[in-house]
């Protein structure tokens, strides 16, 4: 399961979204299921004339789908 929602910047919609944490069933998971779920939703984004993107969540992991880290660690 992924999560996609607005994010509203200054209370005006830019067309942000965030990206929730990603869940695989344990008995699923490091089958690409999870590398699955991001690839199909960061494309849905794109799709939808989606702006930004955001994810809080471990970078090291997201990375290999494009999105960079800015003001990050």
């Amino acid at each position: 399961m992924v999560a996609l929602s607005p994010v509203l910047i200054d209370g005006r919609d830019e067309r942000w979204f965030g990206l929730g944490p990603l869940s695989v069933a344990p008995m699923r998971q490091r089958q690409g299921n999870g590398s699955a779920l991001a690839r199909d939703a960061l494309s849905r984004l794109r799709a939808s004339g989606a702006a930004r993107c955001v994810v809080l969540d471990d970078p090291a992991y997201y990375a290999r789908f494009g999105p960079r880290t800015e003001g990050g660690r």
